[in-house]
């Protein structure tokens, strides 16, 4: 398999075929050939499609002020409706190719069942769209399989699960000995999750804590610092939090990997994003603000960056081991399929 970034971005019916737009190419740059369709089993369902050089990848104009030639490699593939016959709310996976080298798999979910949140909740998890919501849920998704090995009957946390984004696209992967726990401090967001996903999946729990946050709850009555997680030590296979560290201060993200060190069992992995700050890269945080950076004074909390060194340090003060670092490209114009930057740590 070649190491691959790259995302389905979004789909369309049209007459008798089914439409996938993305990007893929190797951390070098080049881009695949021609594409393989793939159940979740593996099973081979509709082979050796070619691509087209598509326009209409929705996830490039970000590429393009960076000055990335990442136009190069989006593409458009065409899959005949009768080949995704009884497919219809299920999950496929796409892997490209190139002469004889396979490109790791690409998951996307063919018109979904689960409704979608409203644009309200859409917007407490990053805005956008409907499309825009399925997309980043299956883009973790992608990493859990590609990048951790995820184990489908895994116990699993999301921390400051919003309205369910990620669960959202875990339904289609975790079996019924799989379990997934979300928490997050929106009860609006706590309430669609539990009445559309917990209804339907009986493995998948969410729990609103009123914890106070000056940005997002003000009025929540718990202090982060004072809060311990109402899990059992060593209770969980995985634990995920994506932007949750870009909008708390150093002595909050401290009490959470104290938390997580807790709760994550032995030899298990723990994911998290974060704006960290590297020597020589020109970013945007340039205000100093409880132990980091912020771009804006009058609400800081609303995206935070650390130093690498100094996150580094709050890990290996732990019995936490760092295993991957993947630098987002919020501050390069690098090839990479994650927008934050992303830590993948172990408990020792």
């Amino acid at each position: 398999m070649t190491s691959l970034n790259g995302q389905i971005t979004n789909s369309q019916l049209k007459g008798s075929s089914y439409l996938l737009y993305g990007w893929s190419c190797d951390k070098n740059g080049k881009s695949f050939d021609s594409f393989r369709i793939l159940d979740t089993e593996g099973k081979i369902i509709s082979d050796y499609l070619i691509e087209k050089r598509s326009k209409l990848c929705d996830e490039l104009g970000k590429y393009i002020k960076l000055g990335s030639d990442i136009l190069n490699s989006a593409f458009e593939i065409e899959i005949p409706l009768k080949e995704l016959n009884g497919f219809s709310g299920k999950r496929i996976q796409i892997v490209p190719f190139r002469e004889d080298s396979a490109g790791l798999p690409m998951q996307w979910i063919i018109e979904p069942e689960l409704p979608f949140p409203n644009q309200g909740l859409i917007d407490l998890v990053g805005g956008g769209n409907e499309n825009t919501f399925l997309r980043v849920g299956l883009e973790f998704l992608n990493y859990f399989i590609n990048k951790i090995k995820l184990s489908r009957s895994a116990s699993i946390l999301d921390i400051g699960c919003g309205v369910g984004r990620i669960a959202y696209a875990l339904t289609s992967f975790l079996n019924e000995d799989g379990k997934y726990e979300g928490f997050d401090i929106s009860p609006k967001a706590i309430e669609w999750a539990q009445r559309e996903i917990s209804s339907r999946y009986d493995n998948f729990s969410f729990s609103h804590f009123d914890l106070n946050h000056r940005l997002y709850n003000p009025e929540g009555e718990k202090s982060l610092n004072g809060f311990t997680l109402p899990y059992s030590d060593n209770s969980f296979d995985f634990i995920f939090l994506t932007s949750v560290f870009t909008h708390l201060s150093a002595e909050e993200i401290k009490h959470y990997l104290k938390e997580i060190e807790r709760i994550l069992k032995h030899g298990a992995v723990c994911l998290m994003t974060a704006f960290i700050k590297e020597e020589g890269i020109h970013d945007i945080f340039k205000y100093e603000w409880s132990g980091g950076f912020t771009n804006n004074l009058k609400n800081p909390e609303s995206a935070v960056a650390y130093e690498k060194n100094i996150f580094h340090s709050w890990i290996s003060e732990l019995n936490l081991s760092e295993i991957n670092y993947f630098p987002g490209y919020w501050k390069s114009n690098k090839f990479t399929d994650t927008y934050q930057d992303m830590f993948l740590v172990t408990k020792n």
